[in-house]
């Protein structure tokens, strides 16, 4: 056998290659049975490793061999590997090594690789591969490496990796094929597929029955085991049949994903089109009675009666796009994760109640039969959201009663059933309903945004679909389900299954509604003086003219610097309460309370502070408190909310309730 001779730097190329085809490849001394450091042989001195441990994996000192550990880029075969069947072996081929100074050392190169045949490493290279690119995978530069003599495709030796990927691509794939490929063959993929294992192997079509495979290696790792650099090794695929069979299914796999994938791309741009478009139309609705009916109060010599008429009916709209605008905001923050469910304990038949007292009134309204039961309940203490377990049954409701006839019957019930979870009841609350159901084509969409089926009972289209969605998103968010029985012309059945842990009988829950009660008309506000500081003009003048009927005093400030400035420049208990708007120029309000509370007069530094804005979610109140804010009021701004947390700020009492004042408000 001919032994070929290698200088230091064809040596390291050679290790390099070898490294990132095989598991391990190293140079050997065998007659001192050490590892050779050829990175320091440029002095024409030979270095030497430390002393070997067996490769095959006894973990002990052995004396005619020598092992890489990981650091040196190459994983260990241990012992464990050998007796879980991984097929493993090792091959040595003589070679010389020309040191500096003219001297040669006899060498073995030897590698540690998966025992797939018999032929020489050296020779690997050349017949296994026709092309083979070392990938940088953090600095994205590639280098060839080796080449066969059937050239290089057409590709640069060396250059940015993501553009030599790109442009092979491009130019010899079709388009829908070279997408794919462009993306399989990214960094990103490349890293992803390598973190997992060795190696993985791309297949496509370059042409009629011309198969190409691309194969990539681990090179290199770093201390967390994250491949830094790869090879890129092409394959030209032999014609066999079996084999082009399984390319030919993969090829079509592929497209197939790209189409499904476009597709639901396509989908998704039509919803967000619909999407844009019901929520044009549906503001656009109210907004039209909103501006008409304003041109119509402004005439002059509108008798009374009338423009009492005409602002009502702007009141009525503004209520509909303001409830619009809270389902369309509900179903997104639901969508994203953004809502999360607050369990408390919960008297459930006196929620189930207070359902029905809510929507008694607009059942009777069209004369309706409503029945509440709450007969088939065993527990009555059980952990809940409140505020979304009456959502979703207030929504089911009052779906069921625009779709229910004059005269018609809806029953709200509740049923509990046994739970195979301890601590834990299962219950089914259902609405029904003898309306004029739902067909089956319909069923199947029931639930989707938006979508809404005629109703031969109303003239108009009435509701915007959102009710049921935001019911089924809720419902999957408690870990529930939500299913739909109905029979056009016969009505329909609305099921809601969820189990919520049982709580102790004796658990008192606060009630906002009689804390409420208790503090209101006990504060005389004349004489009272508040802060209003608000950045629109338009509506620190209607929070000045509500005020003002009740006796208060207004002063205005249009930023929270100017706020801060004003109870700087006053004596201490000039104000009484602060009106605070949240987002603001110059100074916003939250950062403005914090330094009302930071301020050197204790005093001063008290004033109660009420937030006022539009931000009306959860996370929202939670940031005001930690600001210091004494209470929290959402836009549009209702006297009866401000007065009742002024009420509790006056009599020195916790601002208990105003959260859920605030919730039933955005419900009705």
């Amino acid at each position: 056998m001919e032994i070929k001779t290698y200088t230091l730097s064809e040596m390291n190329t050679l290790l390099d290659n070898l490294r990132g085809l095989y598991d391990a490849a190293r140079l050997v001394e065998p007659v001192a049975c050490r590892e050779i450091d050829i990175s320091t042989c440029n002095d024409g001195n030979i270095r030497y490793g430390p002393p070997c441990y067996s490769i095959w994996g006894t973990l002990e000192r052995c004396t005619n061999c020598t092992s890489l550990d990981a650091r040196q880029r190459c994983r260990r075969r241990t012992k464990e590997d050998i007796l879980e069947g991984e097929p493993v072996g090792i091959q040595s081929i003589p070679v010389k090594l020309a040191m500096p100074g003219g001297r040669e050392l006899n060498c073995v190169v030897e590698t540690i690789c998966k025992s797939e045949g018999t032929e020489g490493v050296v020779n690997a290279l050349i017949s296994r591969y026709m092309l083979v690119f070392e990938v940088d995978l953090i600095r994205d530069r590639s280098r060839l490496v080796y080449s066969s003599n059937e050239g290089t495709l057409g590709l640069p030796p060396g250059g940015v990796y993501s553009e030599l990927n790109e442009q092979y691509c491009r130019e010899r794939l079709d388009k829908g094929l070279a997408e794919w490929r462009i993306r399989e063959g990214s960094i990103p993929n490349i890293v992803e597929r390598l973190s997992e294992d060795d190696s993985f192997e791309i297949c496509y079509s370059v042409g009629q029955d011309k198969w190409r495979a691309v194969e990539f290696r681990v090179s290199t790792r770093d201390d967390t085991g994250r491949p830094t650099r790869a090879l890129m090794c092409f394959k030209k695929l032999e014609d066999d049949r079996t084999v082009i069979h399984r390319l030919h299914m993969e090829r079509d796999k592929a497209l197939e994903a790209l189409e499904i994938a476009l597709k639901e791309a396509r989908q998704a741009n039509d919803a967000k089109t619909a999407f844009l478009s019901n929520m044009s139309h549906d503001i656009r609705t109210p907004m039209n009675a909103i501006m008409g009916f304003t041109r119509l109060a402004l005439d002059e010599g509108v008798p009374e009666k009338e423009m009492r008429d005409y602002l009502e009916k702007i009141r009525m709209s503004s209520a509909h796009m303001l409830g619009l605008v809270n389902k369309v905001l509900d179903l997104v923050r639901i969508e994203s994760g953004r809502v999360m469910l607050e369990d408390q304990p919960e008297d459930l038949p006196a929620l189930i109640r207070e359902v029905g007292t809510i929507m008694l009134p607009m059942a009777e309204a069209r004369s309706q039969n409503f029945i509440v039961d709450t007969s088939g309940l065993v527990d009555t203490m059980v952990s809940c959201d409140r505020q979304r377990l009456t959502q979703v049954l207030t929504n089911l409701v009052q779906n069921a009663i625009k779709f229910t006839p004059e005269g018609g019957r809806i029953i709200l019930k509740v049923v509990q059933k046994t739970c195979q979870v301890d601590g834990y009841g299962a219950f089914v609350f259902s609405v029904e309903d003898n309306g004029c159901g739902i067909s089956e084509a319909f069923r199947k969409r029931v639930f989707e945004p938006f979508e809404q089926e005629s109703n031969p009972f109303s003239k108009t289209n009435e509701g915007n679909g959102l009710g049921l969605s935001i019911v089924r998103q809720l419902v999957n968010l408690a870990g529930g389900t939500v299913r739909v029985v109905s029979e056009p012309g016969k009505g329909s059945v609305f099921s809601v299954y969820v189990e919520l842990a049982l709580m102790d009988p004796n658990t008192a829950r606060a009630e906002p509604e009689r804390e409420e009660k208790e503090v209101a008309g006990q504060v005389n506000y004349a004489g009272k003086r508040i802060l209003i500081v608000e950045d629109n003009a338009l509506n620190r003048m209607i929070i000045r003219k509500i005020a003002e009927k009740y006796g208060l005093i207004a002063e205005e400030a249009s930023d929270g610097s100017m706020a801060l400035a004003m109870i700087k420049d006053r004596e201490a208990g000039w104000y009484d309460c602060v009106l605070m708007d949240i987002r603001m120029p110059e100074m916003d309000g939250l950062e403005a309370t914090r330094r009302i509370r930071a301020l050197a007069d204790r005093k001063k530094a008290a004033t109660p502070v009420v937030g006022v804005s539009a931000n009306a979610f959860t996370e929202d109140r939670e940031n005001a408190r930690q600001a210091g804010m004494n209470g929290y009021v959402a836009k549009p701004v209702r006297m009866e909310e401000i007065l009742y947390v002024m009420n509790c700020i006056f009599s020195g009492k916790p601002v208990l309730g105003a959260q859920d004042k605030g919730r039933r408000e955005r419900k009705e």
